[in-house]
């Protein structure tokens, strides 16, 4: 067997029964672009460590970031994982295999006063974005997860929101799915942001699905627009550029900052881990260490 018989074989018996769809695009864009055009056709004891460095070559060459050379060996790892459980093979020889080292993310993190101006700049327009900016912003919530709210996750009354789904986009369908990690969970909302969400509803047509992020026509507003009609307004406030994911990590950086318990915060951003959110977001800097000094 060569590798791109196992690799239908790996979708058809495993990544499109138990994968996540946005999970499976993943592993679908790493195959083809980047591993089946080396290997597809070698068979699969052919496959060694010369080989996954021809993969890991490619990748460079590909201009692949480290953290991305990464995601496709480990996709690499787990097909040939699959073909080793199968007894296709005996070993795999990418459990044992260098990877890259792998460079932390340097995100960017807007100021509160920044961000709520850029808030209030929002709702003043009527933008459609406003509220995606708000909810990722005020509460840390993700593209996918604010995308798949709908207006009866909202509970006015008690200013609840229930996270339950998550929507993307993959390969021109929508696909809705559980929240990653599948963290469940409901965040309590201010007095103000409850008024934003009731007012940002209020102006728009009913969507025929019930989605509250929508144009004024009520057609759903896809989570692929996001970032390009943040880039939009910022560059019209004159604001620095940032991802709209990066608006979730201004948010959990403030909190943590501002003495938050990180498992409160770890809670409400449905992180897999309380470890996850401490080795992310908590950094000790020099006025932190001027405590043990003082403490000798």
């Amino acid at each position: 067997m060569n590798f791109i018989k196992l690799y239908f074989e790996f979708l058809n018996t495993y990544g499109y029964k138990r994968l996540k769809a946005t999970t499976l695009r993943g592993y679908i864009t790493n195959c083809e672009k980047y591993i089946i055009p080396i290997c597809g056709n070698d068979k699969l004891n052919h496959i060694d460590y010369d080989v996954v460095d021809e993969v890991t070559n490619y990748c460079f060459a590909c201009d692949l970031s480290n953290t991305s050379v990464i995601y496709v060996l480990k996709t690499f790892s787990k097909i040939m994982s699959y073909a080793v459980k199968r007894k296709y093979i005996g070993y795999n020889p990418l459990i044992d295999y260098d990877f890259p080292r792998k460079k932390a993310y340097q995100y960017h993190i807007l100021s509160m006063v920044d961000m709520n101006h850029l808030i209030d700049v929002c709702f003043v327009k009527d933008s459609c974005i406003s509220l995606p900016i708000l909810l990722a912003a005020h509460y840390g919530l993700r593209r996918g997860e604010i995308s798949a709210l709908k207006v009866s996750d909202i509970d006015f009354e008690k200013h609840i929101i229930h996270v339950n789904k998550s929507k993307n986009i993959v390969y021109s369908n929508t696909v809705i799915d559980t929240p990653k990690n599948d963290k469940f969970r409901d965040i309590l909302i201010s007095d103000d942001d409850i008024f934003f969400i009731d007012i940002y509803n209020s102006r728009r047509e009913p969507n025929k699905d019930g989605f509250l992020i929508r144009y004024y026509d009520g057609h759903a507003l896809s989570p692929n627009l996001y970032s390009k009609l943040l880039k939009s307004m910022l560059n019209l406030l004159k604001m620095p550029v940032v991802r709209f994911h990066d608006l979730r990590h201004s948010y959990a950086t403030h909190m943590i900052n501002s003495g938050v318990s990180p498992k409160i915060v770890s809670s409400v951003l449905g992180h897999s881990s309380v470890k996850f959110t401490l080795d992310t977001y908590v950094h000790t800097n020099i006025k932190d260490q001027k405590e043990l000094l003082n403490l000798l």
